[in-house]
């Protein structure tokens, strides 16, 4: 057998090859399927699906791509192809399909996104936008990494006492987000802007007030017994009276240890 003979054997064997590989894949666009509600999420799930197909057939052809996609399209879509024509390259198909399907376009990656997205008000509508986005980059070309998603979430977040504790959390983002909403519905942080946060009485974020100043610096006055009280020398609390020819004369009361002094 020649060489020439040779190629042309073995070329007839990869085109046999090629068609029993397309014969077995089997993976029909069902228009009535169920699952889904709209058929703009049937055709994106065929799609993706079908994706997958390729990779355990191994088919990497375009002309493959193409055959196998055809044979499998039902109803509309089908009638809508045989009127279309040839596809030269399986994009071709599938910008066709997309089009026939009304499938939004797929982004490239939500890069841009994560870096605009940032916390200006309440919690809530922040966690809600970052789950939309986790959505989203499900259906990118180039998908962000979980730990991508995360280090956003966690930058562009305005509250610091609760970026603190989802920093000690190992949860995925969703949950994250939950545990967040909840220590704000407790009252175990305040929320971003909430005025109340600035005389929280939490134990964990207790905001402690500083003494007074002025004129009248650690003093306690008391109509009633004419007496006030304000810090000794030794940094403790004192009642001296403010009545007689003496004012300021120790009453002879110390407040730290709430006995008479003798």
């Amino acid at each position: 057998m020649t060489s020439e003979s040779t190629k042309e054997t073995k070329a007839i064997s990869d085109a046999n090859t090629r068609a029993i590989l397309i014969g077995k894949l089997s993976y029909k666009l069902n228009l009535e399927d169920p699952a889904y509600d709209t058929d703009q999420d049937i055709g994106r799930a065929w799609l993706k699906g079908i994706k997958r197909q390729f990779d355990i057939y191994d088919i990497t052809e375009d002309d493959q791509k193409v055959s196998a996609c055809l044979k499998n399209l039902l109803g509309y879509m089908e009638d809508f192809a045989d009127d279309h024509g040839k596809f030269d390259l399986f994009d071709e198909f599938e910008e066709w399909f997309r089009k026939r399907m009304r499938i939004p376009e797929r982004p490239d990656d939500i890069s841009q996104e994560l870096k605009d997205t940032i916390q200006d008000g309440k919690f809530r509508p922040y966690g809600k936008k970052f789950l939309a986005l986790e959505a989203k980059n499900l259906l990118c070309k180039y998908p962000r990494s979980e730990d991508e998603l995360m280090d956003a979430f966690l930058l562009n977040m305005r509250n610091n006492k609760l970026r603190d504790v989802l920093l000690l959390s190992t949860a995925n983002l969703g949950d994250r987000i939950v545990f967040a909403e909840k220590l704000i519905r407790n009252g175990t942080i305040w929320d971003y802007n909430d005025p109340r946060a600035s005389r929280s009485t939490t134990s964990s974020y207790r905001v402690e007030k500083p003494p007074p100043s002025g004129p009248t610096a650690g003093q306690k006055r008391s109509a009633a017994q004419g007496n006030y009280r304000q810090y000794n020398r030794n940094g403790r609390w004192q009642e001296y009276s403010n009545q007689g020819d003496n004012p300021g004369q120790d009453s002879g009361y110390n407040y730290d240890d709430q006995s008479p002094d003798n």
